[in-house]
């Protein structure tokens, strides 16, 4: 079998040290940036809604009339027609509750209900309904109860007040207030929060006016922290090591399919450099060759060691003149004494 050689490509020696060390700033770019992204977590913590609840109130209300002329009917609602005091028979209201998860929870709390008279001068509260609980094992958790407004009370009390600290208050409005406290155990954690929700009445007038939203709600979150995990790190990871891994693989490659081009010495200058470390007391580089006198002779001269001869003999220096750089150069020894001109020439 014949042993089979691979062949490696010649490049100048600056061109090859030249293209290696940029595959090598390369490289060491790619691995500091991998390094980088090796030093980056690929989880973090982050605040995320766990549990999301809405607690809704409603109140509700039917004012009954005396029998009168202006509506023909007995029964009207809050803000469909205006309420004039002198036909009101009496006021009935309800509330009704509702608490809703996005999951089963052990749900508890307590409600209560209170009015309040407020003047420009005083307020006065009263227990309606005193704190009661409820509970519930589901998603939903609600009650409601219904409950009467004796207008004419709270008309009295501001009378009797008034008369008592001899002032007389201005601008009488009664709160319906219902206050909710809530508690649920989810599978995420405890949810505690509280919920009011009132109502208020106009006194002292002809007119009942009622003010406040009926209907009220409101959203709630349980936020718990969470690992996350960053698939973008892991990518990020994956590509710069792939990208280094590729950069030292090219640069051993060319490393390894390439050389540096051998350049021969030429023999000439090597024998020039001889010449010069024998006989360098004797020889004078010059820049230009020396011009020959009018009437001088040429004596070639067969060697270099019969020129120095010849040098010693009469005591003259050996002139030494390259005509160019390279393989082609003419390098020429001269001794000149008078009208003779030796010399000794090396192609």
């Amino acid at each position: 079998m014949k042993e089979i050689k691979s062949k490696r490509i010649s490049l100048q020696k600056n061109i090859r040290i030249g293209v290696v060390a940029l595959f090598c700033i390369i490289f060491l770019f790619t691995i500091s940036i991998t390094y980088g992204t090796y030093q980056e977590p690929t989880t973090s913590t982050e605040t995320v809604v766990t549990y999301t609840y809405t607690q809704t109130g409603i109140f509700d209300f039917t004012v009954n009339l005396k029998n009168n002329t202006v509506y023909n009917k007995t029964q009207i609602k809050p803000g469909a027609e205006t309420i004039f005091k002198k036909i009101v028979d009496s006021i009935n209201a309800s509330f009704t509750y509702h608490y809703r998860g996005n999951e089963s929870a052990e749900t508890t709390g307590q409600y209560s209900l209170s009015a309040q008279v407020t003047t420009d001068l005083w307020e006065k509260s009263y227990a309606i309904i005193p704190k009661s609980n409820f509970n519930s094992n589901k998603i939903t958790a609600s009650f409601d109860f219904d409950f009467p407004i004796n207008i004419t009370f709270y008309e009295n009390v501001v009378t009797e007040i008034d008369d008592e600290i001899g002032i007389g208050s201005s601008n009488p409005i009664l709160t319906i207030e219902c206050n909710i406290v809530v508690s649920s155990q989810t599978s995420k954690g405890v949810v505690y929060d509280t919920f009011i929700h009132s109502v208020n009445l106009s006194l002292g007038g002809n007119i009942i006016e009622f003010g406040g939203d009926f209907v009220q709600s409101y959203a709630g979150v349980l936020t718990g922290e969470e690992q996350v995990f960053l698939q973008d790190v892991v990518d990020n990871r994956n590509i710069w090591s792939a990208t280094s891994l590729i950069f030292f693989l090219i640069l051993v490659c060319f490393y390894l399919v390439t050389k540096n081009t051998i350049e021969k010495a030429d023999k000439t200058q090597k024998m020039v450099k001889k010449i010069k470390k024998k006989y360098g007391e004797w020889i004078v580089e010059v820049e230009k060759p020396p011009k020959r006198a009018l009437g001088a002779e040429v004596i070639s001269v067969k060697s270099l060691e019969d020129l120095i001869k010849t040098s010693e003999e009469l005591g003259k220096p050996v002139l030494y003149h390259t005509s160019s750089s390279g393989k082609k150069a003419k390098h020429a020894f001269y001794v000149i004494d008078e009208l003779l001109q030796y010399e000794h020439a090396l192609e």
